[in-house]
């Protein structure tokens, strides 16, 4: 496909400008940052909270937005590399294969 076709199918795809579609993803990146600013200092005072008062509600509602809390536990994985460096046949036997369905990454550049 030539270049100028891409850009114009892209275009129809977007249903807007290329400049409107970066301009939204940089609102998006922006408020995603803001976002993550405002919420750590708070997800870390309210882990520590839970840490230190086991009485407090799992499942906290503020205003439109529910926070549950998932106490910590402990999960049993299995270390792939050295299975298939040790036991590479076991591995082989028990490697299971997916498929994985195609996917879009955005970036800025």
């Amino acid at each position: 496909m030539e270049d100028e076709n891409l850009k114009t199918e892209l275009q129809i795809m977007l249903n807007c400008e290329p400049e409107e579609f970066y301009k939204k993803y940089k609102k998006y990146k922006k408020a995603e940052t803001e976002f993550k600013n405002l919420y750590e200092p708070f997800k870390e005072k309210l882990l520590k909270m839970y840490e230190e008062n086991s009485n407090t509600p799992s499942s906290i509602q503020i205003s439109g937005v529910k926070l549950v809390y998932v106490s910590p536990s402990t999960r049993n994985t299995i270390d792939s590399k050295k299975l298939k460096e040790e036991e590479p046949e076991l591995a082989k036997k028990y490697t299971r294969i997916t498929n994985v369905s195609a996917t879009l990454r955005v970036e800025e550049i």
